[in-house]
């Protein structure tokens, strides 16, 4: 913790809710960052502090310091179980919704597979038939086989190109489906991240305020 003006610094324990500031100057108003260190580095300075201005009737005994110590520790202590029992809660919202949005992805999936099939046994129908079709008709046109078969060839080949098209039409649409029901769970997750984020920086502010 460092204090400003003067810029004195006190180091602390993680559990430790009560911290003596020597060499203030009584009548001076002050301001404390605070700054947390682990192993791996050393995270941002807080936000200054609510400003304070101590003087020599403000000085607590001993007796004084232990209440108002336990008083921090067990305010700590609720608004520790508060954020705890906000992070399972949000949690557990996530779940629920992760588990409703897979429902209905599998869901959409699902039909649009079904839709995919519907089309191509469509598809194949009416190539069958305008093959057929196409068979008689030229049948009838001439007698000469080898022109038939050349026509009915083309003429298969062209119901044949008509099913490629709506088949891969059908794929387009099923992959569109499937990218946008992505983005929406994509959404959905980050959104919930956010939230756990926004509780976790309420819970600080709340600490540094009660602090």
């Amino acid at each position: 913790m460092v204090s400003n003006p003067g810029e004195i610094t006190v180091e602390a324990e993680q559990d430790q809710f009560l911290i003596r500031v020597p060499g203030l100057e009584n009548g001076t108003e002050y301001t404390f960052t605070v700054t947390g260190f682990k192993k791996n580095g050393r995270s941002e300075a807080s936000e200054p502090s609510n400003a304070v201005t101590p003087s020599a009737d403000s000085e607590l005994d001993d007796d004084e310091l232990r209440r108002l110590h336990e008083r921090l520790r067990k305010k700590a202590a609720e608004a520790r179980k508060r954020f705890e029992k906000a992070q399972e809660h949000a949690r557990e919202k996530l779940e629920s919704t992760r588990d409703r949005v897979d429902g209905h992805l599998d869901k959409q999936t699902d039909r649009a597979r079904e839709f995919v099939e519907k089309a191509r046994e469509l598809a194949d129908k009416r190539n069958d038939k305008q093959s057929e079709q196409a068979r008689s008709w030229y049948g009838r046109l001439t007698n000469s086989q080898e022109r038939t078969d050349e026509r009915i060839t083309r003429a298969e080949e062209k119901a044949r190109s008509r099913v490629e098209k709506a088949t891969e039409r059908a794929d387009n649409v099923l992959a569109r489906i499937e990218e946008r029901l992505t983005d929406c769970v994509s959404c959905i997750r980050d959104r919930l991240h956010k939230l756990l984020i926004r509780l976790r920086e309420v819970w600080s502010e709340r600490a540094n305020t009660e602090s």
